[in-house]
């Protein structure tokens, strides 16, 4: 017998109870809520059930899918040895049900009364036969079915109460069409994050959403000139990342915070923590509030009725009338696509774009270790966990195919030393070779050629990140103090010489124990106050050195 819907509640509830016992990670859990509801607040779903299930959907978010600062890793991962020491019963299938759910959209295409449903994902196009007799007495073939599912065992899932059920077959046809355009773009499977499938199926309706404050660009920009400002950022270096990030807003260029953070990481010793979130709500205000596509209400299971917002329900009731009136279907489809803000196939193709699902970098980190898990083990899957680092620093990449070899070297170089929290050589060589896998699955499965781009560059990284990892243990300099960017040299006698952007040498005593660590061509942020006295504040690898600023 396949795992009850009264085990899965039980486990989830005893997950958010875990949280509720940590003041940090509860903390999280709710300044997590704006960053799910793209701005609103579960209440904007309504009163009832709908504020409800709209907290059970950021619930399950934040448990199964978001990688939590506090935690080092997923919810549902990290906090386990716990939860099964807590947990009344644990069997097998309990544990994998947790720990193995994901979020997607899906199309009923069989029912069967007193057994349940055949569903198939319309994103990664797999067939999911859900264990639940209540369930084929409320769906019906056809219907689309937004939300988790959870594996109970032989081969069967069950639904979460929070999914909802939508019965419009011009919305199903829209929404497929665009995944299928996309798929073919990507030439492989699709997965969604959660917080996607939330602004594309749940968004507020229409009365709701027009009450939300849509940032400002001008004043939220201003805001964060404040912010770098006080982190020490030169007004002519804040002014020009922000022109700069204005500029590439216009262009849809999703790798502009990226490249502002490039430079603020060389040129200044802010916080990128906090300038990365301050930059990243410029974007989003930049690019007009990232509004999500055509709102519907949430409930479990819609009537055959229209439940969709009062915006979407008159662009399909000016479909119909014009359809009725003989118009040309082709031609109608691309009005409701304008109508519904849904960008036809041809215009995308034509100008080599694709839709921009931010968190997707995330996405396909968690299909490549499903499939590792799948194909090598589930050993392999856990000794390549390490890679959802790369979600972390991905998360604004809207397109997959915009993941270039210049951000993996800015994620591999980088930040992982600054902030990937690597605490020895083994770990950062673990994240590497994961990083390395999943370049050549990438190229093979998803046919991006990241190995191609960036696999010579990586081979070097993963000598000298290691290395680096252990010199910034004997740093001398401190976050405040007023560092240049210097590479390493050695005289004829091994000696440490240090070379400015202006190719000035200086002659240097660094500590013993960090020289041994450095080697040739190692970028070093540095205050020389005396040749004796160099407080060293952070070290890169020499292949760093390709993402230096132009002026």
């Amino acid at each position: 017998m396949s795992l009850s819907n009264e085990a899965i509640e039980r486990g989830v509830a005893l997950f958010q109870t875990l949280i509720e016992e940590q003041p940090e990670l509860r903390r999280e859990l709710e300044a997590s809520i704006p960053v799910f509801f793209d701005g609103a607040t579960p209440a904007a779903y309504g009163p009832g059930d709908g504020e409800r299930l709209a907290r059970r959907r950021h619930l399950e978010w934040f448990v199964f899918e978001r990688p939590s600062d506090h935690l080092g890793g997923v919810p549902v991962e990290a906090l386990m040895d716990t939860w099964i020491a807590r947990s009344e019963s644990v069997e097998e299938d309990h544990v994998e049900a947790l720990l193995n759910s994901q979020a997607g959209v899906f199309e009923v295409t069989g029912v069967e009364e007193g057994r349940g449903l055949w569903m198939r994902d319309l994103l990664g196009l797999g067939e999911y036969p859900v264990d639940e007799p209540e369930a084929a007495a409320e769906f019906a073939k056809g219907d689309v079915v937004v939300g988790r599912v959870f594996p109970v065992g032989d081969s069967l899932y069950r639904l979460s109460p929070a999914v909802a059920c939508f019965r419009n077959a011009e919305l199903k046809d829209a929404f497929k069409h665009d995944m299928e355009r996309l798929r073919a773009s990507r030439h492989g499977s699709l997965r969604m994050a959660q917080p996607e499938v939330e602004r594309m199926f749940h968004a507020p309706t229409a009365a709701f959403a027009a009450e939300r404050e849509v940032p400002d660009p001008v004043a939220r920009s201003a805001r964060a000139r404040e912010v770098l400002l006080d982190q020490g950022v030169p007004a002519s270096t804040a002014d020009r990342v922000l022109d700069e990030l204005t500029a590439a807003a216009s262009r849809a260029d999703g790798g502009a915070v990226t490249d502002a953070l490039n430079r603020l990481a060389f040129e200044t010793q802010a916080d990128l923590e906090v300038v990365r979130a301050e930059l990243l709500a410029v974007w989003s205000a930049l690019r007009g509030g990232g509004a999500g596509a055509a709102p519907v209400a949430p409930r479990r299971v819609a009537s055959d009725e229209a439940v969709p917002s009062a915006t979407v329900a008159s662009a399909l009731e000016r479909f119909d009338e014009a359809r009725r009136a003989g118009g040309d279907l082709d031609a109608l489809f691309r009005v409701l696509e304008e109508d519904l803000e849904i960008e036809p196939a041809g215009d995308a193709e034509e100008a080599g774009e694709l839709p921009d699902f931010p968190g997707v970098v995330g996405a396909m980190v968690e299909e490549f270790l499903w499939d590792t898990g799948r194909e090598a083990g589930e050993e392999s899957a856990a000794r390549f966990a390490g890679l959802r680092r790369l979600s972390r620093f991905g998360e604004s990449v809207g397109v997959f195919e915009n993941l270039s070899g210049r951000d993996l070297l800015d994620f591999a170089g980088r930040w992982l030393l600054d902030e990937g929290d690597l605490s020895n050589a083994d770990e950062a060589r673990g994240v590497l070779d994961a990083l390395a896998a999943f370049c050549r699955w990438s190229e093979e499965r998803q046919d991006v050629p990241l190995w191609k781009d960036f696999g010579t560059t990586l081979e070097g990284l993963r000598a000298s990140v290691p290395r680096l990892v252990e010199a910034r243990k004997r740093l001398t300099g401190g976050p405040g103090d007023d560092a240049e960017l210097y590479e390493l040299v050695r005289d004829e006698r091994g000696g440490d010489v240090l070379v400015d952007a202006a190719n000035t040498r200086t002659k240097v005593e660094l500590e013993e124990g960090l020289s041994a660590r450095l080697r040739t061509g190692d970028l070093l942020l540095a205050r020389i106050a005396a040749t004796d006295d160099v407080r060293v504040s952070a070290c890169y690898p020499a292949e760093l050195a390709a993402l230096k600023p132009t002026a």
